[in-house]
This record gives C-alpha cells, structure tokens and sequence, in this order.
C-alpha cells in the first residue's frame, strides 16, 4: 500500500511529504521545548515551595515544641512539690502562658475534669478528654497533640498535652491553643506573602484544616486530600500535583507538603499552575516565528532539492527496480561526479555483486544437488548389497553350504567397509569446516608409506601400473602416518579412477626448499582426462568434481580432495593441482621435514 502510494505522489510529491514530516518534527520539537521550559520551572518553583513549607514546618514544629516543654516542665515542678491539688498551679502558670494559650486542665485516668483554669472550661476539657487521640496518649502514658476541633464561641482549637503524676495514679496536664492567634495567623500570613494566591494549610492527622491563609477554611477538610493521602500518609517531604476540592481556589495546583516531627501533623503550600504557567506563555511568540521561518526555510531547501535532483534520482529508480525485478545483467547509467554519482556507481557494483553471487549460488545449489545425489547412490549400492545378501541368507526355505553363505558374508563385510569409509569421510570434511581437524605428527619414513600405498594399489587395481621414484637420502618427514596413507591412497585411487586401462600412475618423492624450511614434495601424476585450468583450485572444493562430463560417469562424492586439503593443511604443508605437460594431472603436496631434535626424541 504505502509503495502505490509512493509511486502515485512522484519524487516531488515525495518531497512534499518530507517537508511535511520535517515541519511536524520542528513542530513537535518546539512543542517539546515549550513542555520542558514549562517542567523545568515548575520543577523550580516546588523546590522553593518545599523548601518555604520545610522552614514554616519548623516554626509550627517550635510552637508545639515550646507548649510541649512549658507542660512538661509544670508536670514535673508539681510532682515535687508533693501537692494534690492542682488548683493553685494552674492559677499561677496561667498567669505566665502564651497569648495562644487560653486555658489549662488537668484530667485524671478515667478522663475527668480535676482542675481547670480558668473555670470555665472544664465542660469543654471533659468532652475534648473524651477524644481518641486523647485517650489514646492518656493510655500510652505520652505526650500528645489533638486534632483541631471546635472551641468556644465557635473558634478553631487543638489540645497539647503531657502526662501527670497524680498521687498514685497517671493523669493528664493539658492546655487549648487557639490556631487564629498572633503567631499562627503571622505564620500562614507569611506563607501567603510569597504571591497572592498561594494557599497555605496547617493540616492535622485527620485531614482537617487547623490554619490556613483563608482563614475561612479552618476546621474544614484540606483543599488537597489527594497529596494528603499521596504523601501525607506516608510521612514524607514532597511535590504534587492536584485538583484543589475548594471552588474558591479550583484548577490544578502545584502542592509542596512537609510533615511535622512534633505532631501528625502536615503544611502545604500550593500555587495555582495557571501563575506559573503564565510567564512562560511570553515566549510562545517568539517560537511561533522561529517556526515560520524554519517552514520557509524548508520549503525553499524542498524546491532546490527538486530541481536539482529529480532526473538522476528517477533513473536510479529506474535501475534499483530493474535490479529488483532480477535484471542483473543492464548497467547503472551514471550521475556525474556529485553525491547521486557515487551513489549510480555503488548502485552498479552492487548489481555486479549480485550478478556474480547469483551465479556462484546457481553453482553452489548445482553441487549439492549432485553432492546429494551421489551420497545417496554411494550409500544406495553398497545397503542394497548388505540388504540383498542379508535376506538370501535369512531365508527359511533354504539351507546354504558354508561356502555359499561366507561369500555372502564377504560380500556384506565389503559393502560395510565402503559405508564406513564414506561416513568417515563425511565426519572428516564436518571437522575440517569446524576448524577440528587434528593430527599427532612425528618423524615419519615417508619412502616406506609411499611403497606400501603402491603396493596396496597395484592389488586393487592390476590394469594400471605403479611406478614411485624416490629421492637418495630422503629424510623423514614430520607427519601423522595414518593420516598420510589417506592422503596418499586418495590420490592414487583418483590417478587410477581418471585414467585408462594400461596407464601409468607415476609417484615422486624428493626434498624441497620452500622459503625458509626444508620440505618433502610428494607428487601424483596420472595420464587421465586431465583438469581444466580454471577448475585446478576448484577440485579442492567441498562436492567439487569438476565439470569434464567424463568426472561425472566416475562413482565418487567429491570430497577425496577436499579432505586431502585439510589433512596438509593441518601438517603446516600445502597441496595443489596442476597440469600434466602432455596429458593428464599432477598433484602435489610438501610436508616439513623431521628437525634432528625430534628424531632423536
């Protein structure tokens, strides 16, 4: 689909699209410029609000620290004193109180009411006795501050109280502190000093407001319960992001929120987004131009790239589809000396590439199907062999003499031998590929190896003669001699295979200097159909047999060479092919010769 596309929209529809996709990138870009610009100033200024929120933490943290200490310090003064009543000492520490501070009580353990100062709020210290968090700290023995709740005449008020020694038993000295005092007023009034419309809130355990810079809001739930529970349960120094529950103040708002250390307690300092976000809207014009100017920019590049480059660009469309279509064989037409020219000629060496590795395929597929199907006759003859005998010898309805039955045995034992010479083969050529090939060499009489092989050969075949030609003082070679009886017999047996009844397969063996080292040079010359030049080093290939219609009438896999390779190779030694001066092919091979050190070992 995108490909019609393409071909319907032509090369400047094409750049028209780019241009597009480029404009929409500076587009996403300059949108992701102003998104960061943004992030990084909210970032800045909820670091300054949570730092603000930390140092007026501190200061609420202090009051409380303070009305904690006063308490704890009349607590102890009258546990010295041995007194029973509290009377007379919360009449003379009221005298000396905090403006905060409006009143003193003193609860025993079932939580009533034994001294209060003024009088007058007992009533209201019995029922502020009775709530949980109270209770609770009465029960604990500790220190304790409530919750913010109701006072008289309808103002805000929270208890702060420590535990009393009351004769034998423990009570509770506490105090109510009025959150719309001087201080706490001053407080707020500072957080709300930072711009007009931050909002500042001393929160207590249960989400309500004790202060805030609205003062309307006190003893009402938190504009922000969302970062209440995000952080606030969680007790930890924060920044967060958060629909305010107050219509008043409404919208999203950046929410700085530090916990109290004295209370379970928490201060948060929001602003809305829209004041910070305002500011940075200045800096919309100039982005919106900056990206005109670039769409200009891009147009105008867009319609010089057209101009210049459409003609060389369509022939080389023209020539990557033929190459994709499989024409290989018409050239690129080239494009000058610019960027499209370089690009023409790498277009054509890669059709010649391609050219060339599809022919190289065609040969390699050529190979392995005659590989397959020579494998699958060499192990055809000799199971049809080993089956045929097997069953004539397994017969019930018949009874053969020994003679008979040890032939057939000859036979299978023959055949056996042959599929066991060919698996060996194919396991030697796997180690050869996978660098495994491996050889134990030491000083070896490569004259004696040389006249056993021909003797071997002239029984297995008595209509080619043998002729060896060795070297006077021919030293021993350093070589694996069972690994050199394969090579040698392969290369005799492909000398005898190749060439006809009465030929002569002539083996010369003598020294060689070969760069630095002494070598033996080994060589096989037969007076067969010969190799052409161009396939010397090709014989050497894996399922290689050549392409001489008479190799093919020969039963073989092509591997004889192949292994020969890789059992020289491994001895430091080399082996090639080359042409008979007159008739036929001469193979040979070196091998080191045997240093005096390792004959004497």
């Amino acid at each position: 689909m995108s490909e019609r596309i393409t071909g319907q929209l032509g090369l400047r529809g094409q750049l028209a699209v780019q241009v597009a996709v480029g404009l929409l990138a500076v587009g996403a870009m300059l949108l992701l410029l102003r998104a960061y610009i943004t992030q990084v100033e909210l970032d800045r200024v909820g670091r300054a609000r949570q730092s603000v929120g930390g140092v007026l933490a501190g200061y609420v943290d202090s009051q409380l620290t303070s009305h904690l200490s006063d308490l704890a310090n009349l607590a102890g003064r009258f546990g010295l004193s041995g007194s029973t009543d509290p009377r007379p000492m919360l009449a003379e520490a009221r005298v000396g109180t905090d403006e905060s501070v409006y009143g003193l009580f003193v609860l025993n353990a079932g939580g009533a009411v034994i001294a209060a100062e003024p009088p007058g709020i007992a009533t209201i210290a019995a029922i502020s006795g009775q709530r949980s968090e109270v209770t609770q700290a009465m029960a604990a023995g500790r220190p304790v501050v409530s919750g913010a709740h109701v006072g008289p005449l309808g103002r805000p008020q929270f208890v702060v109280a420590v535990p009393i020694r009351l004769g034998g038993e423990l009570g509770l000295l506490g105090c109510f502190v009025d959150p719309t005092s001087r201080r706490f007023v001053e407080l707020v009034g500072a957080a709300g000093a930072l711009d007009g419309r931050t909002i500042a809130e001393v929160v207590d355990q249960f989400g309500t407001v004790v202060a805030a810079s609205q003062r309307e809001r006190a003893l009402l739930p938190t504009s922000f319960p969302a970062t209440l529970a995000h952080l606030g349960e969680q007790r930890r120094t924060g920044i967060d992001r958060a629909l305010s529950a107050n219509d008043l103040a409404g919208g999203t708002h950046l929410v700085a929120y530090a916990p109290l250390s004295r209370a379970s307690w928490g201060l948060i300092l929001a602003v809305p987004e829209e004041d910070i976000l305002n500011p940075i809207r200045q800096i919309d014009g100039p982005l919106i131009a900056l990206g005109v100017a670039t769409t200009i920019v891009l147009i105008g590049l867009a319609l010089l790239t057209a101009r210049s480059v459409v003609v060389p660009v369509r022939q080389l469309i023209g020539s990557a589809g033929g190459i994709a279509r499989g024409d290989l064989t018409s050239p690129v037409p080239p494009s000058g000396r610019s960027e499209l020219g370089a690009l023409s000629r790498a277009l054509d060496d890669m059709r010649r590439g391609l050219h060339a590795a599809e022919q190289a395929r065609a040969e390699i597929d050529q190979l392995k199907d005659e590989f397959i199907s020579s494998v699958s006759h060499e192990l055809r003859t000799p199971l049809g062999y080993i089956k045929g005998y097997a069953t004539t010898l397994l017969r019930r309805d018949t009874r053969w003499n020994p003679r008979t039955a040890r032939r057939c045995l000859e036979i299978i034992d023959q055949s056996s031998d042959q599929l066991l010479e060919l698996v060996d083969h194919l396991l030697d050529m796997s180690r050869i590929n996978e660098g495994r090939m491996s050889v134990n060499p030491e000083p070896t009489a490569i004259g004696a190896l040389v006249q056993e092989a021909a003797q071997r050969a002239a029984i297995r075949s008595s209509a080619h003669r043998i002729e060896v030609t060795l070297a006077p003082d021919l030293p021993e070679a350093m070589a694996d001699a069972a690994r050199l009886h394969q090579v040698i017999d392969n290369l005799i047996d492909n000398g005898i295979k190749y060439s006809p009844e009465g030929g002569t397969i002539e083996i010369d063996v003598r020294t060689a200097a070969e760069e630095t080292r002494a070598m033996i040079c080994l060589s096989v010359r037969d007076p067969g159909i010969g190799i052409p030049h161009d396939q010397l080093e090709a014989v050497f290939d894996r399922f290689n047999r050549g392409r001489n219609p008479m190799v093919r009438k020969v039963r073989g896999v092509g591997l004889g060479l192949p292994i020969c390779r890789g059992i020289i190779e491994a001895h430091r030694g080399r082996i090639w092919a080359v042409r008979a001066p007159d008739r036929g092919t001469i193979v040979r091979f070196t091998l080191p010769v045997a240093e005096p050190a390792a004959i004497a070992a």
